[in-house]
Parts: structure tokens; C-alpha cells; sequence
């Protein structure tokens, strides 16, 4: 198949080459939407996987907002101290996925985490180092999580109109 392929590239009959151009941009397009699925919904259900987690009563010691190179968007900075099993912790995680977020976002997530406060931690039982002040999937991870069907049949869409075509075109 692929020595076929790479002939038809090479061809000096335009139709043919326009016709493997168009094979390669369809698979392309399925095998990225495949691979790229795969990512999100992994990572999607690592943030479910956070909600199962032990929690425990931590101390946040520190809330930063920096500004993100996105327009409008700043990340949310924290840290905390927590004791599991009698040995001290400090974490910094806020969410699974932490990215930038909109300025009204970050205005609730100040007000939810106030610097000298207590608040849940939720840890991994098998390396407490690793801890969330807000476990589970949010509203960006099942947006996300939405996407990969359209993806998917973007990519299945085009190898089928490339199909269509291919058996169209006079041999």
C-alpha cells in the first residue's frame, strides 16, 4: 500500500497525485482525531479518578494569580500544608488540569480558597504528595471530553468523501 502510495505522489498525472494528497489529509485527520481522544480521555478520567481520593483538613497558605499569555485568561496559583498519617505536606495543586482561567473564574476560585483558611484536601492515598484543593473532572474537562466525537467523525467524514471521490474519478 504504501509503495503504491508514494507512485502516486511521484505521478506526473496531477488527478492522481491530488487523489493521494487527499488519502493522506483524510487518515491524517482520522489518526489525529484517534490519538488526540485518546489524550483527552485519559486525562479525563485521571480528574474523575481525583474524586475517589481521601480527603483530609489542610491550611491554605498562599492564593497567586498570574497572568497567562492568553487574552483575558490568568492561572491560579496555591499552596497549602496537610497531614496525612501524621506526616506534614505541602501541595500546590488546585485542580487535575490546571490552565489559564477567565477573570470571572478566577474571582470565585480566590473567594473559595482564602489565603488562612481551612479546606478539604484531597490526596492520592498511594503518594500523598500528590493532592488537589479541588478534585474531579470540571466543566472544561467534559467540553473537552465532548470534542472527541466531533473529531472523530470529522476524521471518518473526510476518509469517506475521499472514498467517494476515489471511486468517482474515471480510472
Amino acid at each position: 500500500m504504501s509503495i503504491r502510495f508514494a507512485t502516486a505522489l511521484l505521478s506526473n498525472d496531477r488527478s492522481t497525485r491530488v487523489q493521494a494528497v487527499r488519502v493522506f489529509v483524510a487518515v491524517s485527520c482520522f489518526l489525529g482525531a484517534f490519538f488526540a481522544g485518546r489524550m483527552v480521555l485519559a486525562d479525563f478520567n485521571a480528574a474523575r479518578a481525583t474524586s475517589a481520593w481521601p480527603t483530609t483538613t489542610g491550611m491554605v497558605t498562599r492564593v497567586a494569580v498570574e497572568p497567562s499569555d492568553k487574552i483575558g485568561k490568568s492561572f491560579v496559583r496555591v499552596a497549602y500544608d496537610f497531614t496525612v498519617d501524621g506526616q506534614s505536606y505541602t501541595g500546590a495543586g488546585l485542580r487535575k488540569r490546571e490552565g489559564p482561567w477567565l477573570q470571572q473564574r478566577v474571582d470565585e476560585l480566590m473567594a473559595e480558597v482564602p489565603v488562612g483558611q481551612p479546606h478539604a484536601v484531597s490526596y492520592n492515598p498511594a503518594n500523598p504528595n500528590e493532592s488537589l484543593l479541588l478534585p474531579g473532572a470540571d466543566f472544561q474537562d467534559y467540553v473537552q471530553l465532548a470534542v472527541i466525537p466531533g473529531l472523530a467523525g470529522f476524521g471518518i467524514g473526510l476518509v469517506v468523501w475521499v472514498i467517494r471521490l476515489h471511486r468517482r474519478s474515471p480510472a
